[in-house]
C-alpha cells in the first residue's frame, strides 16, 4: 500500500505540475494573443495608413499632371497674347505716329488759315476804309465848289445851286 500512496502522491504532483505548465502555456498563450492583436492592430493601422499616403501621392501626382498641363496651356496662351500684344504695340506706334503727322499738319493748317483771315480782315479794312473816303466825296461838297460862284451850271453840279 505504501506504493500505491507513493504512486499517488507521485502522480498528483505530477498533475499538479502538469497543471501548473498548462496553467503557464495558458497564461502565456493569452498574452502572446493579446500582443499578437495588439501587433495585428498596429499592422492595420500602418496599412491604412499606407494606403492614405498612396492615395495622397497619386492625388498629388495627378494634381501634378493637371498643373503641368494648364501650365503648358498658360505658356501658349502667354506666347500667343505675346505676339498679340507687339502687333497691338506696333498698330499704336504707327497710330501715334500718324496722329502727330495729322497735328502738325492740322496746326500748319491753322496757323496758314489764321494769316489768311488777318490778311483778309486787313484788306477788309482798307477797302471799308476806302469805299467810306469815296463816299465822303461823293456826298459831301468839293472844295473846287467854293470857288465857282458865279456860275449856274458849275453850282448845279456842285450841288448848291438855290432855286
Amino acid at each position: 500500500m505504501q506504493l500505491l500512496w507513493t504512486f499517488s502522491i507521485l502522480t498528483t504532483f505530477l498533475s499538479m505540475g502538469l497543471l501548473a505548465v498548462i496553467t503557464g502555456q495558458n497564461s502565456a498563450f493569452h498574452t502572446l494573443n493579446g500582443q499578437i492583436e495588439d501587433q495585428l492592430l498596429k499592422l492595420d493601422g500602418l496599412q491604412m495608413q499606407q494606403i492614405s499616403q498612396e492615395t495622397v501621392k497619386m492625388s498629388l501626382e495627378k494634381q501634378v499632371v493637371q498643373v503641368t498641363e494648364a501650365v503648358e496651356e498658360l505658356q501658349a496662351v502667354v506666347a500667343r497674347l505675346g505676339s498679340k500684344l507687339e502687333r497691338r504695340k506696333r498698330e499704336n506706334d504707327a497710330c501715334r505716329a500718324q496722329k502727330e503727322t495729322l497735328e502738325e499738319e492740322l496746326a500748319h493748317t491753322v496757323r496758314k488759315h489764321t494769316q489768311t483771315k488777318a490778311t483778309v480782315e486787313a484788306e477788309f479794312n482798307a477797302w471799308n476804309r476806302e469805299a467810306n473816303t469815296l463816299r465822303a466825296l461823293l456826298t459831301g461838297v468839293r472844295p473846287m465848289c467854293h470857288h465857282v460862284k458865279g456860275n449856274p451850271v458849275a453850282l448845279k453840279l456842285c450841288g448848291l445851286e438855290s432855286n
